[in-house]
């Protein structure tokens, strides 16, 4: 049984897909009177809340799923991806010099 971060992390982790689940079948739920349209409009701001507040536990959750460090390097990674993309393309290259 996961405790103190660890539960936190996983906590915040399916929060994450049980919005994610309500938002893409919120037509559904609308209709049927489940949820208000006010809490619909919600969605999206908590979504993002625990996504920023999920940060703090990457360390975490990359070493619990064993994620490769050259993973989290890559281009598609960074904020910017086209300046990232260029700079491993060019450090590649020196490889194959």
């Amino acid at each position: 049984m996961a405790d103190g971060e660890d539960r936190v992390a996983l906590s915040m982790i399916a929060k994450l897909f049980t919005l994610d689940y309500i938002r893409r079948h919120a037509g559904t739920y609308l209709a049927a009177g489940h949820i208000t349209s006010g809490a619909f409009s919600g969605l999206d701001d908590e979504y993002s809340d625990i996504c920023a507040r999920l940060i703090e536990h990457l360390p975490l959750l990359v070493d619990s799923f064993g994620i490769d460090e050259d993973i989290l390097a890559a281009p598609v990674t960074s904020n910017d991806r086209i300046a990232a993309w260029e700079q491993r393309s060019h450090e590649r290259a020196h490889l194959w010099s």
